[in-house]
């Protein structure tokens, strides 16, 4: 494309990629095209969607050429749309595994290795735009609050449940903008409507946003296994000063800090959390400690551990 500067600049920008309309209104006829095709300086991604040699393929790239082939309107959603506001998942859906996307109704093309849903609404509160990658042109996605939405029609309610808590997390959306959307696009007859509706209306962790995942993970495990709930991000004395416990059941007297692999990172941290700890204990505080690790690959352990202390706390009590 070096004798090309303006088609050149738009494959930058798009990945590699450009579409039959770019080469139109760039000057070249459907006989260069074909003959770019031939002699491999074109090579076909999609229907209508090409990219230039030396492209470097991945996730980003073949999401831009679905929304290329699918058209004007076409958003990536679902999983895909998951991928784009929160990255790589340490588990569960990747963006990676499969493309989705969304059109209005009627129309309904077929697009080589994705998903293709239509939908009769898709309103501009609904769309944002997103760069895939920091020198690509921005791309149309579905917005924090209608990928929830759209995903509890299609995934396990605790895989959309993570999805939620991590955008509240990351600050993302907002628990209020999210029930705006559920109200709005939560119809009867809808798929995923209860299941959406419970994420805003049933929160482990009611009206707390979480400054972390794990805060919201622990929730859930808790509730699953019956045990009743803590307060959240609860604030207490410790010595001098006052300090926020991840959760707590304060008139037991009972702390729970989680860990995560993003949090508490260096000496000072580390140090400081355990004068914390020290100080709590030495008023009277029973401190738990849980790691990713704890929470993720051994939810019962710690919901058996938090249960047994707080049962015998509650037997003391009595």
């Amino acid at each position: 494309m070096r004798h090309h500067p303006a088609l050149a600049r738009t494959a930058a920008s798009h990945l590699g990629l450009l579409t039959r309309r770019h080469l139109v209104d760039g000057g070249w006829t459907s006989r260069r095209i074909d003959h770019a095709l031939a002699t491999g300086a074109l090579v076909r991604i999609q229907r209508g969607v090409y990219a230039v040699p030396g492209a470097p393929p991945g996730p980003e790239r073949t999401v831009l050429a679905a929304l290329l082939a699918a058209g004007p309107g076409a958003v990536a959603s679902h999983r895909t749309a998951v991928g784009i506001w929160l990255g790589p998942l340490d588990d569960g859906p990747q963006w990676a595994d499969v493309v989705e996307i969304t059109v209005a109704r009627p129309r309904s093309p077929r697009i080589s290795g994705a998903v293709v849903h239509r939908t009769r609404r898709l309103d501009g509160v609904d769309v944002a735009r997103r760069r895939l990658t920091p020198v690509s042109a921005p791309v149309a996605v579905t917005s924090p609050e209608r990928t929830v939405v759209d995903l509890a029609g299609t995934l396990a309610p605790e895989l959309v449940e993570r999805v939620f808590e991590m955008l509240l997390a990351r600050r993302i959306t907002t628990l209020d903008r999210v029930r705006t959307a559920v109200a709005r696009l939560g119809g009867p007859g809808r798929e995923g409507t209860p299941v959406a509706r419970a994420l805003v209306d049933d929160r482990p962790l009611g009206g707390v946003i979480p400054d972390s995942e794990l805060e919201s993970r622990l929730g859930a495990l808790l509730r699953r296994a019956g045990i009743p709930m803590p307060v959240f991000q609860h604030e207490v004395t410790a010595g001098a000063r006052r300090v926020r416990l991840d959760a707590a059941y304060p008139a037991l007297r009972i702390g729970i800090e989680v860990d995560g692999f993003r949090y508490h990172h260096g000496r000072a941290a580390f140090d400081a959390d355990r004068r914390r700890q020290n100080e709590l204990e030495a008023d009277g505080w029973t401190i738990l400690r849980f790691t990713w690790t704890d929470i993720v690959e051994r939810p019962d352990h710690v919901a058996a551990l938090v249960g047994r202390v707080v049962g015998d706390a509650l037997r003391r009590a009595a």
